[in-house]
């Protein structure tokens, strides 16, 4: 959300309050319990680090751009602001920037973030998780196993590719109805749990690429100490 009676507001809060809506409303029978501020949280700062430069436009450091509670007032703010009240909020001045390489569609939706100091750009994904497996869906239409490659690691996935013109595309595209990107794309999905590489399926179907890998177990081990009872 933009601050109010901003540019930015008047473009995206409308559309973020009915992103949102549609996925409290989606999928009710399978909804896991959750808390939405704390996801909030979770969401924002796996987000800011990518869409936010520092005023000297290189990558700010992502140690500095987190979304926290305030300490006292109902509101998420940058953690150097946790402490500070509203009118001091209202005159600070931020020292970070939106990033100059993101990509949106014909309407002002996000479609993408081109990579740092390249031309790359990186699709849509989602995370889904069970007791034993994640699985990471990327939304890659036009792409199979030819023209994309996946490098599976403990802790992240590694997927790059390229997008061609249509074979039967005209020679130039209509200026301001781009509203797909084209060329090469890098996208490295992080998670917290550690992943078995080795275990990995990989399924490139009907425009989505499904990556599920088992979720390494580990059991405790004892060693020494005062034998139990009955032993």
């Amino acid at each position: 959300m933009a601050k109010d009676e901003s540019t930015a507001a008047d473009k995206w809060n409308e559309q973020t309050l009915d992103s949102l809506m549609a996925i409290l409303q989606a999928d009710l029978p399978k909804r896991r319990n959750v808390c939405i501020f704390d996801e909030v949280l979770v969401h924002i700062n796996k987000r800011l680090p990518l869409l936010l430069s520092s005023s000297n436009g290189l990558d700010a450091d992502p140690s500095k751009i987190q979304a926290v509670k305030h300490l006292t007032e109902s509101y998420i703010v940058l953690s150097e602001l946790r402490e500070k009240s509203f009118e001091e909020r209202k005159e600070h001045t931020p020292s970070f920037s939106v990033v100059p390489r993101l990509l949106y569609d014909q309407r002002g939706y996000l479609v993408g973030i081109v990579s740092a100091g390249t031309e790359k750009w990186q699709p849509r994904y989602r995370l889904y998780k069970t007791n034993d497996h994640l699985n990471i869906i990327v939304v890659l239409a036009g792409f199979n196993q030819d023209n994309l490659t996946v490098e599976m690691e403990r802790d992240v996935a590694i997927i790059r590719g390229e997008r061609s013109e249509p074979p039967d595309a005209c020679c130039q595209s209509v200026a301001d109805q781009e509203q797909y990107p084209i060329g090469s794309f890098e996208l490295l999905v992080s998670v917290k749990d550690d992943i078995d590489g080795n275990q990995a399926d990989f399924q490139c179907e009907d425009g989505f690429l499904s990556i599920k890998c088992p979720i390494r177990k580990y059991v405790k081990k004892r060693f020494g100490g005062p034998a139990k009872a009955g032993n």
